[in-house]
């Protein structure tokens, strides 16, 4: 992170997994930049139930993103050159949607 902010780089989002829970978490880094995370787990596996008690004190975590059941995400970059905008989605095994949150360039500069 100290190496994302002292090169300035801007519009980092890690993707990660195989922690058996999704959710998105969003951390400040420096005085306007910003690094978001992704984590998205399990589809095929089975779910940490204990995730939701061990991780609910998480300052970093977007509300409303967290699942601790089977599920997915997407990613779907929309938008001109100058303004994209990312949507990220969360469904779980039955295909409904449990969340959606959007992210604009500006957000990551």
């Amino acid at each position: 992170m100290k190496f994302i902010a002292d090169h300035r780089i801007t519009g980092v989002i890690f993707l990660s997994g195989d922690v058996h829970f999704t959710e998105l978490a969003k951390m400040k880094i420096g005085a306007t930049q910003w690094v978001y995370e992704l984590t998205s787990s399990p589809l095929a596996s089975g779910a940490n139930t204990f995730a939701a008690k061990e991780r609910a004190s998480d300052p970093h975590r977007v509300e409303g993103t967290f699942v601790a059941t089977q599920n997915y995400c997407t990613l779907a970059f929309s938008g001109p050159a100058r303004a994209r905008v990312l949507t990220l989605a969360c469904f779980d095994r039955e295909n409904v949607k449990r969340w959606e949150k959007t992210i604009g360039a500006g957000e990551l500069r």
